[in-house]
């Protein structure tokens, strides 16, 4: 399907349904992708990703991760509904559908979703389901409590420039940010914006850092080769690239998809920070948030961790479901009890 007539049905669903990304994922063979496509009088109405997983190697997509304590874990094989690997997922739906034609869209594709699913012995689910398509989804039959598994932040970008974004946040947050901004500028630090291509070694070496940092196994050879495919893959990207006398200590890596920035990756050589200097908050907030307002874009989206960082400059907190298929949670009452308490302290649970 041509590029063009794809991203036409994202609409709001965003950089993780574009063609770019969905399609960089179709080559796992631990994950083998297809799509569920509704079509009337030739017509394309929507369409749903679709995968088999065989082994799912991020623990963010494991039910262990996701349940609360005491809620075992389902045992059978897992098809994953809305695409994967970006914590959004979603369902591509033509935007000049009235909201009876969507519905029914999404009842056709839910459905047969979940009819394939048994017919294999699977259960199908969708992992972290954007909020925008929950009512959607929910109201299939079939369909089970959704669970509250995580937050997003997204930064909603007002006025014009760089000003109006700090002008609109909490007074105290506004002086930090002034003072984080500052400590760095007298760093001295250069900073490179445009394509992460020079740096692409440096840059797996710094991204394999922050994964290790927080205990997971990585190298800079295969954070690198990530890196580049990734930006193989996607019409445009650009990087923010923070230097020394030595070379790059810190990098993002973002994703422009329509009225959004979409911040994917980013790392540091954290031997080479000096204390007070703000390289994190420089790097990957306020350089891109000045990107953003430069190129006419409204919104960056931040992901899932980190919130009340994130929180603090401006970020808006939005829900993202698990939602059983087909099947339900033994005790849904309890999943219903899990979600109002996560949703009641979104920053510490």
């Amino acid at each position: 399907m041509p590029t063009s007539e794809w991203d036409r049905l994202v609409g709001a669903g965003g950089f993780y349904l574009s063609h770019a990304w969905l399609r960089l994922q179709e080559g796992d063979p631990d994950s083998p992708r297809r799509y569920l496509a509704a079509r009337a009088d030739g017509r394309l109405l929507g369409v749903l990703p679709v995968d088999d997983v065989k082994h799912e190697h991020n623990d963010f997509y494991q039910f262990s991760t996701v349940l609360p304590e005491g809620h075992a874990a389902p045992d059978r094989p897992v098809t994953l509904l809305g695409g994967r690997g970006g914590y959004n997922s979603g369902l591509l739906l033509d935007p000049t559908l009235s909201p009876a034609e969507t519905a029914t869209t999404v009842r056709a594709l839910v459905t047969r979703a979940a009819e394939d699913a048994e017919r294999d012995g699977r259960l199908a689910v969708f992992f972290y389901l954007q909020d925008r398509y929950r009512d959607l989804v929910t109201a299939v039959p079939g369909v089970g409590e959704p669970l509250l598994a995580r937050h997003e932040a997204v930064i909603d970008l007002t006025g014009t420039g760089w000003d109006d974004y700090v002008a609109a946040l909490p007074s105290d947050r506004r002086r930090k940010v002034r003072r984080e901004v500052r400590n760095f500028d007298d760093a001295g630090y250069d900073v490179t914006v445009g394509p992460l291509t020079p740096w692409l070694t440096a840059a797996g070496d710094m991204l394999a850092a922050v994964q290790q940092r927080y205990g997971h196994d990585a190298d800079g050879g295969g954070m690198s080769e990530m890196l580049a495919e990734q930006i193989g893959a996607a019409e445009q990207h650009v990087s923010f690239v923070a230097s020394d006398a030595q070379g790059p200590l810190g990098f993002a890596l973002a994703f422009p998809f329509g009225d959004t920035l979409n911040m994917r990756a980013g790392g540091f050589a954290y031997e080479r920070l000096r204390k007070g200097a703000a390289e994190y908050f420089n790097v990957v907030y306020y350089e891109p948030v000045r990107w953003a307002y430069r190129h006419g874009l409204t919104r960056i989206h931040l992901g899932i961790e980190s919130l009340e960082a994130k929180q603090h400059r401006g970020g808006r907190l939005s829900p993202l479901w698990v939602v059983p298929v087909g099947w339900s949670w033994p005790d849904s009452a309890a999943i219903r009890a899990v979600s109002r308490e996560r949703a009641d302290d979104a920053l510490n649970w």
